[in-house]
């Protein structure tokens, strides 16, 4: 199991990504994203695709920097998220259709 940039920096005692460092990644891996920023925030707005099978997501990544904590969220704007086939809730999801894509105590 590959082991998350952010858990690996955590148990090496390294501190999270920058700002500027998020940045450079994000428009390394995800070009087409379009980019809005200011000191304390990053916010990210762009297409996803999961696998080739899916559907192609708008997302809107923020990442906010916070009394020194770094606070990611994520939403999906487009298409609108609904219940499986089964009438059962989608995982792993906050209020807001905030998609919960992490282990919070672990940052």
């Amino acid at each position: 199991m590959e082991m998350s940039v952010t858990k690996y920096r955590k148990i090496n005692g390294e501190q999270p990504l920058s700002l500027g460092e998020q940045l450079g990644a994000m428009r390394q891996f995800f070009p087409k994203f379009k980019v809005k920023f200011d000191k304390n925030s990053i916010v990210f707005t762009g297409p996803i695709q999961p696998t080739v099978m899916s559907e192609i997501y708008m997302v809107q990544i923020t990442c906010i920097v916070n009394g020194g904590k770094f606070d990611p969220s994520v939403c999906v704007l487009s298409p609108k998220l609904t219940t499986g086939p089964d009438g059962k809730s989608i995982p792993h999801m906050y209020p807001a259709e905030k998609l919960c894509l992490y282990l919070p105590r672990l940052r």
